[in-house]
């Protein structure tokens, strides 16, 4: 007789496993929106908890991977309170605790259920896959290798016509765009992004699919489509 807590076969772990993904693709988002690289989002969660360091960069790097299996309270607590101190900028204006500028979240973005930032339990519940965020698409666009090998390929024709229009050198000047106008600081999606736009690699389903909200904010930086809706359009 099969055993039932196999990992392929329990309902449990397919519904934790799914929950990590969308999770995933929930922070990558919510940070790439905000235009914050680590030391930006360690920095923000620092001041709006008070000086309490719970967000490291290995954790960080860990849920934008999808490699934090079981993250601690406190890391849900983090998220929860900067989340809700971005909705407050946002809504109200005010200042996050222990900052004198908005330098650094001007975006605002910040995520939201029925229009109010959610409490630590939604965060927690979203990862273990027994709720679905319901104010934000989070759906898979690219179901297989050639659908994000195709949308690499003209993503990086249409980025090299937006840096040339820009007067930078797809060559000499790469390294210069990336910094100048690519939100996220990983250095592996940073090599990965130079390989893709100079027709070196393509990025796979999974890869494609969390790299749209930086590559929407690199867009709109560069002067073309401001939305994910507008650029795959305009990737046909």
């Amino acid at each position: 007789m099969q055993k039932r807590d196999r990992a392929d076969g329990n309902p449990f772990q397919k519904q934790y496993t799914e929950g990590r993904r969308v999770f995933t693709l929930l922070f990558v988002h919510w940070m790439d929106t905000n235009c914050w690289t680590h030391p930006t989002l360690i920095q923000l969660s620092r001041a709006a908890l008070d000086g309490a360091s719970w967000l490291h960069s290995s954790t960080i790097s860990q849920l934008r991977h999808g490699n934090l299996h079981s993250p601690g309270p406190r890391v849900f607590l983090a998220i929860t309170e900067l989340n809700r101190c971005i909705h407050e900028y946002k809504v109200r204006k005010r200042l996050l605790p222990n900052t004198t500028t908005d330098r650094l979240y001007l975006q605002a973005y910040a995520i939201t259920e029925d229009g109010e930032p959610p409490a630590p339990g939604w965060w927690f519940e979203v990862f273990c896959g027994t709720r679905l965020p319901t104010e934000i698409d989070l759906g898979q666009i690219f179901h297989t290798d050639d659908a994000a090998s195709s949308f690499s390929r003209q993503w990086a024709r249409l980025t090299r016509k937006l840096l040339a229009v820009q007067g930078y050198d797809v060559v000499d000047d790469l390294s210069r765009a990336i910094r100048d106008h690519y939100p996220a600081g990983d250095d592996e999606r940073l090599g990965k992004l130079a390989d893709v736009l100079m027709g070196r690699a393509t990025w796979t389903p999974e890869e494609a699919q969390l790299e749209l909200p930086a590559l929407v904010q690199m867009s709109t930086s560069l002067g073309g489509p401001e939305t994910q809706d507008d650029l795959l359009t305009e990737l046909g």
